[in-house]
């Protein structure tokens, strides 16, 4: 498995590091995409790469924490469609996910 090993995503989805993927390129073209991230417990350390790749203004994409884990602090973060808001780096860091665009 490959640090970079990416994935196209069109739909809501949980995702597992057991997938084998690290960078997700969020398409929202033609609805809301909502990804919520891994139980922090099982994975610390971990970097997980969200790009959106359309500039649709009526869809959001959104990363959602799993369970009352947090983002920086709230339950899930949105990224915007033009320049270094439309991506997001989630790091796993002492129970939580910190973000870093």
């Amino acid at each position: 498995m490959s640090y970079y090993s990416c994935i196209s995503v069109n739909q809501n989805v949980s995702i597992s590091i057991s997938d084998g993927y690290y960078v997700y390129l969020i398409n929202c073209s033609s609805n809301d995409v909502t990804i919520t991230l891994p139980d922090i417990s099982l994975y610390d350390g971990v970097g997980l790469l969200f790009i959106r790749t359309d500039t649709n203004t009526s869809y959001t994409a959104t990363i959602s924490a799993y369970g009352s884990q947090t983002i920086d602090g709230n339950a899930s973060k949105t990224l915007g469609i033009f320049g270094s808001s439309n991506q997001c780096e989630a790091i796993s860091f002492s129970q939580n996910w910190v973000s870093h665009t």
